[in-house]
């Protein structure tokens, strides 16, 4: 409903001339239900293209009356709805999501799509209008017609709308705080600053400032004026006399000055109240000075371009820096302050001339509308005399009317309410303005910031307890509720495990959490159980968020935070009976063996100490039997318990200890053999030697 409102559709979801339910369908999955989907269609009266509804129409009371079934329609529901404070509360949420900040419908953002949709059929209209325009082409028809969706309808609608919805009841009339910057990434200790115009109130862990009830959450934090709102200040009324020039050609330089100049001497212009111009056929403005229509008497050639000047002064421009331009134009209008353009409206790019035609045809109502236009003037403003310059066009030699009105106001200042949050990480955050009796909109915004590069692809699952023994007949705990698992760090830098989760098996996505190099932690299943079997001293302990491990085996996978596999592996209950429901934990031999070994009996044993080692490597058990020297200049010994990656170290003093050329030694069906006439050792006149274990 808020695109349909958005676009001012007069025949969707209700045709209005119509009286019905128009251009609209419903779906509904009955098998995997999830919801209607909503699907209008036939938009070709939207975004003023319909001359009775153009940018200030106002389609919310569509389907109001509608009663009978036959007339069901998303509108005439969502009318009821809104006679519900929670539904209208969630209604205003969406529509200060969407028409705010970076919301899909903003100006600038409607704008933007707009744009980009004509870049890209813009080749296409050519071949259209070839085949069947009629006489209308891209450039005289099309684009006009563009520009006036971009220029007139897209630049005003949002705020339009939002009175409509104000109106109604529908949207609160505070302001809900903005942000300096939306749902980005920022550098850690960046400030974002929240602005409102009243109170406000936000939080930091993404609760609604607002509770259910109506009340101040407890861990909202008040934001209040630091100083008072300053009222608007007009510059140049509605009606105000203006000298105005319709000679049928453009004015003639004074000397080096044209009649945009300030010091371009204009008394010599007739002058007159507006609003200036002259009444066609149409829904006629109250003009209250004319001005010529045709260039000499009451037929031929028509006025094309009609000039205007007006003076106005200022004891003071200080703390000045927006205008609102409020104009009232028919057809095309181009606004200078003291010499500079400050606003085209209804015109095409370029130099403006004489000969300049508008855009586009403005007909009734926008021909009796004044349209407000913000404008980053103040700068322009001078202490002392100011001048407006302003050149209205027709939009074809034929046209039956033309109107001009202006007013120029320095916005009033609003209460000075902000409030500078620094962000140290991943961070919602959530803002309402609240005077006491009203609410407004929710303002939320998602900050995240980078990561420092992490090497998950060091973390590891070290050890399953995947089916421990049953508790006794008298306890108040499952046997799952006492299984866990491993992790360890096997980088040599820490690892931040926030937004690392397991894509299978368990259901678990890791909060904020550093391990160090070479640490492990236990994830357990339900840590009150798991204390009654286990000392939780010197552990890293965290409970996992759901699901179970499969008794009988299944498929885990841990992926890290941008959803990248880590290690995805398939345990069976198959492999070892041994580890089923006795106490004895799966362990894995090689932490660094390749991933596919991960899933068979070669990567994985049980526990050699009963209920396993949560938290800590198992003890090694290694043994080294029968060595001895061989002809060849060998040493050779034999092992027992070697499993997994093996590192040997050399030393002639058994106090400075190097690691062993790769090449000297080699470890072969649980023999290990060291070439003693390998050039990195065959200098020594002895030699010790290390097994070390890897993790």
């Amino acid at each position: 409903m808020l695109v349909a409102y958005y676009t001012g559709d007069p025949d969707s979801p209700v045709s209005i001339w119509g009286g019905f339910p128009n251009n609209m369908y419903g779906l509904f999955n009955r098998v995997t239900p999830d919801g209607f989907k909503w699907l209008r269609h036939d938009a070709e009266h939207s975004l003023g293209a319909h001359g009775g509804y153009p940018v200030t129409a106002d389609t919310t009371g569509a389907g109001a009356n509608f009663t009978a079934r036959n007339q069901f329609n998303p509108a005439t529901l969502h009318q009821r709805l809104c006679q519900h404070p929670e539904y209208r509360r969630r209604f205003a949420d969406l529509v200060q999501k969407h028409l705010y900040g970076d919301g899909a419908l903003t100006p600038a953002n409607a704008q933007q799509r707009f744009r980009s949709r004509m870049d890209e059929i813009d080749l296409a209209i050519i071949g259209e209008s070839a085949r069947w325009g009629r006489g209308k082409t891209r450039d005289a028809t099309w684009l006009p017609a563009c520009n006036a969706v971009l220029n007139t309808y897209l630049a005003q609608r949002r705020d339009i709308v939002i009175g409509q919805f104000r109106q109604r009841g529908w949207f609160p009339s505070l302001d809900a705080p903005l942000y300096s910057v939306m749902n980005t990434e920022v550098t850690p200790g960046q400030a974002v600053r929240l602005a409102g115009t009243s109170t406000f109130y936000y939080t930091t862990d993404g609760s609604d400032p607002r509770l259910p009830d109506g009340g101040i959450h407890p861990a909202a934090v008040a934001v209040t004026a630091t100083n008072g709102p300053t009222g608007p200040r007009t510059l140049v009324a509605r009606g105000a006399r203006w000298h105005y020039f319709d000679a049928g050609r453009e004015p003639e330089a004074d000397g080096p000055r044209t009649w945009r100049d300030p010091e371009f001497m204009d008394a010599v212009w007739p002058q007159g109240s507006a609003i200036l111009g002259f009444a066609g056929s149409a829904t006629a403005n109250p003009v209250a000075t004319r001005t010529r229509r045709y260039v000499t008497g009451a037929s031929g050639p028509q006025v094309t371009t009609t000039y205007f000047r007006h003076t106005f002064t200022l004891d003071s421009t200080e703390e000045v820096d927006q205008l609102l331009v409020d104009v009232l134009r028919d057809d095309g209008v181009v606004v200078y302050l003291n010499g500079v353009e400050i606003l085209r409206d209804n015109m095409n790019p370029g130099v403006p001339t004489y000969d300049t035609y508008s855009a586009g045809v403005v007909g009734s109502p926008d021909q009796n509308t004044y349209f407000t236009r913000t404008v980053e003037a103040g700068p322009l403003l001078r202490a002392g005399p100011n001048v407006l310059a302003v050149e209205v066009h027709q939009c074809n030699e034929s046209s039956s009317d033309l109107y001009f009105d202006l007013a120029l106001t320095v916005p009033g200042n609003p209460a000075n309410v902000t409030a500078d949050v620094i962000v140290r990480e991943d961070l919602t955050l959530k803002a309402r303005a609240f005077d006491g009796t009203e609410w407004s909109a929710l303002s939320e915004s998602r900050f995240t910031v980078p990561r420092p590069s992490m090497d998950y692809g060091a973390l590891r699952i070290a050890e399953l307890m995947y089916a421990p023994p049953t508790p006794d007949a008298n306890s108040s705990y499952t046997a799952d509720d006492f299984a866990w698992l491993e992790l360890v760090n096997l980088a040599a830098t820490p690892l931040d495990l926030a937004g690392v989760r397991f894509g299978s098996g368990i259901n678990h996505t890791f909060a904020p959490l550093m391990l160090s190099p070479g640490a492990r932690l236990v994830l357990v299943k339900n840590l009150e159980a798991f204390t009654t079997r286990y000392a939780t001293n010197d552990l890293t302990v965290v409970v996992w968020t759901g699901g179970n491990l499969a008794r009988s085996g299944e498929t885990l996978s841990l992926v890290d935070p941008d959803g990248n596999n880590l290690l995805t592996f398939t345990y069976s209950r198959q492999w070892y009976p041994e580890t089923f429901a006795t106490g004895t934990s799966l362990v894995a031999i090689d932490l660094t063996a390749a991933e596919p070994l991960w899933s068979t009996t070669v990567n994985w044993r049980p526990s050699r100490m009963a209920g396993g080692t949560p938290g800590l490597p198992e003890p090694a058990d290694l043994q080294l039997l029968n060595p001895r020297l061989t002809a060849e200049g060998w040493f050779v010994v034999e092992t027992v318990g070697l499993e997994g990656p093996a590192e040997l170290w050399f030393s002639e003093d058994c106090r400075t200890w190097t690691p062993c050329d790769p090449a000297a030694w080699s470890v072969a069906e649980g023999v290990l053999s060291v070439n003693l006439g390998h050039p990195s050792l065959a200098a020594n006149t002895r030699a010790f030697f290390q097994v070390r274990l890897g993790p």
